[in-house]
């Protein structure tokens, strides 16, 4: 519940997935900006199958080509922690069926840390610049969150006008479940 609060709260496009990718949780800045997960069938809710299928990324091929080696350089790491998983098998045996040209990409990827930044053009808004940023949640160690921090002052003010239409914060806040309410108290600096 509190993860679900900070990406419904969160000024900036974000959203939560599984290791395997599945996309569970994103805010209103994210469906605005990126897409609408809503409009997904949540059997085919995974990042990796929706970014190497849409056709929108396809239509520059040495664009989607340096995309899809990048993305599944990350995706390798997450499924290099569970090798073996029949879950894991099964998404990557479907990408095989439903990607052109998947098996070379799988077996050709390489390993990356670098930090990634993501330009989005997007039909309304425009060019828009994200840094982009992961963690594995303290709490929740089968998960990673992603957050896109608007990487110069021109995507900064478009996505600070977008009005964000979060659940109601009486909603969100209404997600506390007696055993999660832990407060510390700070002493006063008076």
């Amino acid at each position: 519940a509190s993860l679900s609060r900070m990406i419904q709260l969160s000024p900036v496009p974000a959203l939560a997935m599984t290791l395997r990718w599945d996309v569970i949780e994103w805010n209103e800045l994210r469906a605005r900006v990126f897409r609408n997960y809503d409009a997904i069938p949540l059997a085919e809710r995974n990042l990796v199958r929706i970014v190497l299928t849409d056709e929108n990324y396809r239509r520059n091929a040495r664009t989607f080509e340096h995309l899809a080696r990048n993305l599944l350089a990350e995706f390798r790491e997450d499924f290099g922690k569970f090798a073996g998983d029949p879950s894991f098998a099964e998404l990557i045996a479907q990408l095989h069926d439903i990607v052109p040209g998947f098996e070379r990409l799988w077996n050709t990827v390489e390993l990356s840390s670098v930090q990634r930044c993501s330009l989005v053009h997007h039909d309304e808004l425009g060019d828009l610049y994200f840094d982009r940023v992961s963690y594995v949640p303290q709490h929740n160690p089968s998960l990673r969150v992603f957050m896109f921090m608007p990487a110069e002052p021109g995507t900064a003010r478009v996505i600070a006008s977008l009005p964000h239409d979060a659940a109601p914060v009486s909603n969100v806040f209404g997600m506390f479940r007696a055993n999660e309410r832990h407060i510390l108290r700070h002493p006063s600096p008076h």
